[in-house]
């Protein structure tokens, strides 16, 4: 009895995980491929922008900016782990030439300090410049200790546990763009950017399907098994 049921639970629950893990490789080469359209494309010129950008049409696009950083009003993104080591990716408003709404620039990573209350320190861009980048939505939220808003530090930093653009713009004083520049590998003033591909990881996926198919089906056979056993010792009977 218990081979059966633990069989009717067990069996349909692997063949869905099998299969929701091939959906999600079609969700991840869909975006890897809307990824590679997008980067192929024009350059969004945000300087030239008669307004914000579009959070749907200019996502996944390269863009370049001309401006300053806004080097009083610093975001640090918690709990970001890079080479096995806890960090920050940085954040600045850059207020873009002619336009109202600066657009907040992921800058890269920096591990973070001994203690809870040590600010990185980091050089001051002053005046203009041009940079280049990648227009993203905010990175999906890692370990998040508590729902506290944003937390005002030392060096007029701010540490955030996620990356809410409205609730940023309030903390800020000031709406940003509906999109993030994630800053290229190439463009100046940056940190350490070792940005995953969107899309990446179908692989991954595959051989996560792979394994719970092989557990449905061992459970399968399994059970085809005990039960056949079962059923030539009932037919032999007592000697």
């Amino acid at each position: 009895m218990l081979p059966a049921v633990l069989t009717l639970v067990l069996l349909p629950l692997f063949i869905y995980l099998g299969v929701w893990q091939l959906e999600r490789a079609d969700e991840k080469r869909r975006l890897f491929s809307e990824f590679r359209e997008r980067q192929s494309g024009e350059v969004v010129l945000l300087h030239e922008q008669a307004g914000p950008v579009s959070a749907e049409h200019d996502l996944w696009r390269p863009a370049r900016a001309r401006g300053r950083f806004d080097e009083d009003r610093r975001v640090l993104l918690d709990n970001r782990i890079m080479l096995g080591q806890v960090g920050y990716y940085v954040y600045t408003p850059f207020k873009i030439a002619g336009v109202e709404s600066p657009v907040l620039v992921n800058r890269g990573w920096v591990a973070a300090g001994t203690y809870r209350s040590d600010v990185p320190d980091l050089d001051r861009i002053e005046g203009a410049v041009v940079i280049e980048g990648v227009l993203t939505r905010p990175p999906s939220v890692g370990i998040k200790l508590g729902e506290a808003g944003p937390e005002k530090l030392a060096g007029n930093f701010i540490r955030v546990q996620d990356v809410d653009l409205a609730e940023l713009g309030k903390a800020l004083g000031v709406p940003l763009q509906p999109l993030i520049l994630r800053l290229s590998k190439e463009s100046a003033h940056g940190y350490r950017r070792e940005w995953p591909v969107p899309g990446s990881g179908v692989s991954k996926h595959h051989g996560y399907a792979f394994q719970w198919f092989a557990f449905a089906a061992v459970l399968l056979v399994l059970f085809v098994v005990l039960n056949i056993k079962k059923h030539n010792s009932s037919d032999a009977g007592p000697e």
